[in-house]
């Protein structure tokens, strides 16, 4: 049995729709290079692909770790351009674009850092790398699911798994009623609720 890295054994999961042949990821929100990482069991595999993180300190790391994937150091969105992004101290794997999740990170007495990144949708990520379909996409946006969903060019790419943070940042509240119509409609299903996220598999 291969080692998980994911939180909740999700990169197993997804491993059992995928099979064993070789393939590329897409990891958004891509945080650690290691820990708690829903694509660093693929790479152990062989696999490569992207890692989608703004917070520099963690894009430096991903690129030392992983020489085989690309990491471009900047966020995911519904439009090119930049936006703020706000880093809690001392709390690896928060860091939004979203304000409202950046009101409670406060409210809850973290000390932001906020400052401007660079984000883009990936259609134009995948234009301007030449990127092909991925098969795998693991999305930890910290409440931005819905733009990074509506910047990704699903009339030419369909991923056959998806694995999307389900939950209001440092909750067990879903919210996947915000983006999981349009999936549907797409022609994803629902394969399983593993911890805080949600797998999908592409109906045949």
């Amino acid at each position: 049995m291969p080692t998980s890295y994911s939180y909740a054994g999700e990169d197993l999961v997804a491993l059992e729709l995928l099979g064993d042949t070789r393939g590329t990821y897409l990891d958004i929100g891509a945080n650690h290079p290691t820990k708690a990482n829903n694509t660093y069991l693929f790479y152990e595999l062989g696999w490569s692909g992207v890692c989608v993180e703004p917070v520099p300190r963690l894009a430096v790391a991903l690129a030392r770790s992983r020489p085989r994937d690309l990491v471009l150091e900047l966020a995911a969105s519904d439009r090119d351009g930049r936006m703020t992004l706000h880093e809690p101290a001392g709390a690896s794997g928060l860091a939004t674009l979203c304000p409202g999740v950046a009101h409670d990170l406060e409210r809850d007495h973290y000390r932001l850092a906020s400052y401007e990144v660079e984000v883009r949708t990936l259609r134009s990520v995948a234009a301007e790398w030449r990127l092909g379909p991925p098969d795998l996409i693991s999305l930890d946006v910290e409440g931005h699911e819905r733009q990074v969903l509506d910047g990704t060019p699903f009339d030419a790419w369909r991923p056959r798994v998806l694995i999307i943070e389900s939950t209001v940042p440092r909750t067990q509240v879903p919210s996947e009623a915000s983006w999981e119509p349009p999936l549907l409609r797409l022609g994803y299903r629902l394969h399983a609720q593993v911890g805080i996220n949600r797998i999908y598999s592409a109906i045949p």
